[in-house]
């Protein structure tokens, strides 16, 4: 009787340690981070800045990229503008205003990421 449990054992411990179990994938964001430049507050609400320029640059201060923001204030780098994973800084300007922002460590493997930036 010991010898059958233990060869039941063994057994469900062999069955149990299949791992080649597929799961699906419900939603794949490429990876992008997305800057969102605004102006100082005025009735609560932050105004958008149209046509402010955004130079994006990495943790080693290297410029890696440039984009102008859009009717909404944004301007979105993609994961072949931001190379590889890490921190980056965004200093954006329009005229004589100015603000800049950093991210989180990001892994660019998944999502967007949003980084507010004040001018003024």
């Amino acid at each position: 009787m010991k010898n059958r449990l233990a060869i039941f054992l063994l057994a469900l411990l062999a069955v149990s340690c299949d791992r080649s179990i597929d799961f699906d994938t419900i939603s794949v964001t490429p990876p992008s981070l997305t800057v969102q430049v605004e102006g100082v507050p005025a009735n609560d609400t932050y105004p958008k800045i149209d046509g402010a320029t955004v130079n994006l640059y990495n943790s080693s201060d290297q410029l890696l990229a440039t984009g102008t923001t859009n009717a909404n204030g944004r301007v979105t780098f993609t994961k072949a503008q931001l190379v590889s994973e890490g921190t980056f800084k965004a200093v954006a300007t329009k005229g004589t205003l100015t603000g800049d922002g950093t991210t989180p460590y990001m892994l660019l493997n998944d999502g967007e990421t949003l980084l507010i930036v004040t001018i003024e």
